[in-house]
C-alpha cells in the first residue's frame, strides 16, 4: 500500500506517461515488502520457538535471539532500502529490549 500511495501522490506525472512500467514497479516493490514483513514475523517466531525448545529462553537471551533471526528478512528487500530497514528492525530490538528488561517480564 505505501508503495502504491506514494507514487500516486508523488509520481503521479510518471504513473500518467508510463503507466505499464510504473504500475510494474510498483507492484515489485509491494510483493518485496510484503515478502519482507512476512519472513520478519515469521523468522522471529522460529528463533524463539526453537530457542524455548534449546532452552535457551530468558527474558535476557529473547530480544537478541528474535531480533537476530527477524534481521534475515532484510534478504528479500532491494538492496538499496536494506540500510533503511536495518534501522527500523534495531530501533525495534532496542523497543522490546528495554520494555522486557525494565518490566521483568519472564519470557516462555
Amino acid at each position: 500500500p505505501i508503495h502504491t500511495v506514494a507514487n500516486c501522490v508523488l509520481g503521479w506525472r510518471k504513473l500518467l506517461s508510463q503507466p505499464s512500467a510504473t504500475v510494474k514497479r510498483i507492484a515489485v516493490g509491494s510483493l518485496r515488502s510484503t515478502a519482507f514483513l512476512s519472513a520478519y514475523v515469521t523468522f522471529a517466531q522460529a528463533g524463539m520457538c526453537a530457542a524455548s525448545n534449546a532452552g535457551m529462553l530468558d527474558r535476557f537471551r529473547y530480544p537478541f535471539i528474535a531480533g537476530s533471526c527477524a534481521g534475515l528478512g532484510l534478504l528479500f528487500e532491494d538492496k538499496s532500502r536494506r540500510t533503511e530497514l536495518a534501522l527500523y528492525c534495531l530501533a525495534r530490538a532496542f523497543e522490546t529490549s528495554v520494555t522486557l528488561l525494565t518490566k521483568g517480564t519472564e519470557i516462555g
